[in-house]
């Protein structure tokens, strides 16, 4: 049995350009998006840990040994 297409029914326009707003809207909000920073400086990460007395890793980070992190 063929598909039968009916232009009798109105095209809801108005709900079309709704749709289409809200795509071109959602398209332009993240076109501008942009990720945020995720890393520190290394400088910002001793002034956060700066009673830390021990060994740090190149990027600042405190060496913390893995018996404490395992505990």
């Amino acid at each position: 049995m063929p598909v039968r297409f009916s232009l009798s029914k109105p095209f809801n326009l108005l709900s079309m350009k709704k749709n289409n707003l809200l795509l071109i809207s959602l398209l332009l909000i993240t076109s501008f998006a942009q990720a945020q920073r995720v890393g520190s400086s290394p400088e910002y990460i001793k002034a956060l840990t700066s009673e830390w007395k021990g060994e740090r890793s190149a990027d600042g980070r405190p060496h913390v040994s893995d018996a404490i992190l395992a505990g």
